[in-house]
């Protein structure tokens, strides 16, 4: 699956944002409180951080009430500064994110709901997200490379 950011300019930063609506938390929630997890890994070889933020939908979404976002900065000062923010998919839980042998790629171990094949019961599937941004003379890529790939039962 691709993800293909657009860029929006607020007086503060720019924010990327998406085609599809995002949801937004309850009128007495502050959003900021919503925010239940930080990781953060730094890329030597592209010069870029990785940041994921792990919002908490529970008061709403009962199966993968983890929505997770992605911003990719270089934290340049002034008009060389270059970030952008993905949305990406929902999950039941964060165990591990790390930086991989490739430049650009992340790896993210988490664990997603499904119902099994009945749809009476719900299941919980260890799973990696695979991101790949292609980072290429110090710029951003247009697009973000995302793979859910299930982890084998032991």
């Amino acid at each position: 699956m691709k993800i293909i950011p657009f860029l929006i300019t607020c007086s503060i930063f720019p924010i990327v944002g998406f085609a599809e609506p995002a949801k937004t938390a309850p009128k007495d929630l502050d959003p900021l409180q919503m925010i239940s997890g930080f990781h953060s890994l730094f890329d030597k070889a592209t010069g870029f951080e990785y940041r994921l933020l792990e919002i908490d939908g529970s008061a709403t979404v009962a199966m993968n009430p983890v929505c997770l976002y992605l911003v990719v900065t270089n934290n340049s000062p002034g008009d060389e500064l270059q970030s952008m923010m993905v949305q990406l998919r929902q999950v039941s839980s964060i165990e591990a994110i790390r930086l991989t042998d490739q430049p650009g790629k992340i790896e993210i171990d988490a664990a997603i709901d499904r119902l099994d094949s009945d749809a009476t019961k719900q299941k919980t599937i260890p799973v990696t997200l695979h991101l790949f941004a292609p980072i290429k003379a110090g710029k951003l890529p247009q697009e973000v490379d995302v793979t859910l790939e299930e982890k084998k039962s032991k």
